[in-house]
This record gives C-alpha cells, structure tokens and sequence, in this order.
C-alpha cells in the first residue's frame, strides 16, 4: 500500500486503473489524466489504481486524495453552486425539422387514407352526391 503522507505522483508516473464492474484493466495513463477520468465520471468511485510505486492495487479515492484537491473540488466552507447549462451535443434531427417532418407525415397519411376512402367507395359502387 501507499502511505497517505506522500505528496502527488510526478507526471511521468504510468498509472493503471482497475474498474470491477467489467473486469477490465485500462492505461497506463499521467496521473493528472486519472485525476480528470475519476472527475468526469469516466473512472467509476470503486475502481482501483496501481503504479511502480504501489505495492498492490488500491482505491481511487486514496489515488485523488493524494494527488490533491482537484479544480473541480470546492472548499468544505463554499456556498453551493448553481448548476451550469453545459453545451448538449444533440445528434439528429433540429426541432424544427421534427415539426416540418410531422406536419408531411400528417399530410401524407391524410392523402393516403383519402385515397383508399375513394377506391373502397368506387369498387363497392357508392356514389358521393
């Protein structure tokens, strides 16, 4: 195991994650770069961490404590922040094209089922006055 009295990894240090839900092993990555995995959420809380350093895998939350407070780590005494609106990458179609592609499909359902009213009412012979 590490010592908690030791400061942060230098950047050089090739840092292996271990995530248990899959099983699966991933890097070796900077420790700066498993800093800003586990910040994003792209690490999940249970994984492990091992490195030249460390005797045997231990848990991410050890690894960040000792790399330190992050940018995204609020002092205990902050006040609460406000969510911010972060840019959504939306793949598809606009909204508006959703209501243009809407308003054809309602039209063409409307022309289709008037058509067959019309070739139902000619085959049974019904005339429309």
């Amino acid at each position: 195991m590490i010592p908690d009295s030791l400061g942060p990894l230098p950047a050089s240090t090739e840092v292996h994650v271990f995530v248990p839900a899959t099983q699966q092993q991933q890097g070796p990555f900077a420790p700066d770069i498993v800093v800003e995995m586990a910040r994003s959420g792209s690490i999940p809380p249970d994984a492990s961490v091992w490195h030249a350093e460390a005797t045997e895998w231990y848990p991410l939350s050890r690894f960040l404590a000792r790399q330190g407070p992050t940018p995204a780590t609020a002092p205990a005494n902050a006040a609460p922040l406000r969510p911010i609106r972060e840019a959504i990458s939306y793949e598809g179609p606009s909204p508006a094209a959703c209501v243009v592609r809407g308003i054809a499909a309602g039209f063409a359902t409307a022309l289709a089922g008037g058509g067959a009213w019309v070739a139902v009412s000619i085959a049974v012979g019904i005339r429309i006055p």
